[in-house]
């Protein structure tokens, strides 16, 4: 199971992933994957600064998609018909 990758481990994510994870029964998701990026206080300030890299970002979006899909596929969910993969964001910047 890739999400025991996170036993013992302190992982920084969104409030809401504990929730949606543990509600939703998604224990074979990684929180790293579930919330790839955060938006902490100070965020637009250091992403109009140059700090952020934007690519960066997208990058991680991209892995952590392409992860859950993967690991939704091997826990015998079909893509097409059974499963959904919800991408939910800030909604600004």
């Amino acid at each position: 199971n890739d999400a025991d990758d996170e036993a013992g481990q302190y992982v920084l994510v969104d409030k809401d992933v504990k929730l949606i994870r543990d509600h939703f029964g998604l224990s074979h998701l990684r929180y790293q994957d579930m919330s790839p990026v955060l938006i902490p206080q100070g965020y637009t300030k250091s992403y109009l600064d140059g700090e952020i890299n934007h690519q960066d970002q997208m990058a991680d979006i991209r892995r952590a998609y392409l992860n859950i899909v993967k690991a939704t596929k091997l826990r015998g969910g079909n893509h097409n018909n059974h499963s959904i993969t919800i991408c939910e964001g800030t909604g600004h910047v």
